[in-house]
């Protein structure tokens, strides 16, 4: 059996160390989204996140912007990458 790793961060990307995690509601499920200062990501995205030692991954399914503060929804999740 072998085990399985998660994905390797693109090569040159900078976690996100500013970040707090919220919940959102989508349907009748809380996912994970993430509020920090700085740049929106586009659509589709791989972001990185860190959280002390461990950094994780998702991808953007949306972001918003406002009174300087980005609001980042993620398509599947989080995934811890190290």
């Amino acid at each position: 059996m072998t085990k399985e790793s998660a994905p390797e961060p693109a090569t040159g990307s900078k976690a996100i160390e500013n970040a707090r995690l919220i919940r959102m509601p989508r349907g009748d499920k809380l996912f994970p989204a993430a509020v920090f200062k700085g740049k929106a990501p586009a659509k589709g995205d791989d972001l990185l996140l860190r959280f002390g030692d461990v950094v994780y991954t998702g991808v953007v399914m949306d972001s918003t912007t406002a009174d300087g503060e980005t609001l980042v929804e993620f398509s599947n999740g989080l995934t811890p990458v190290k």
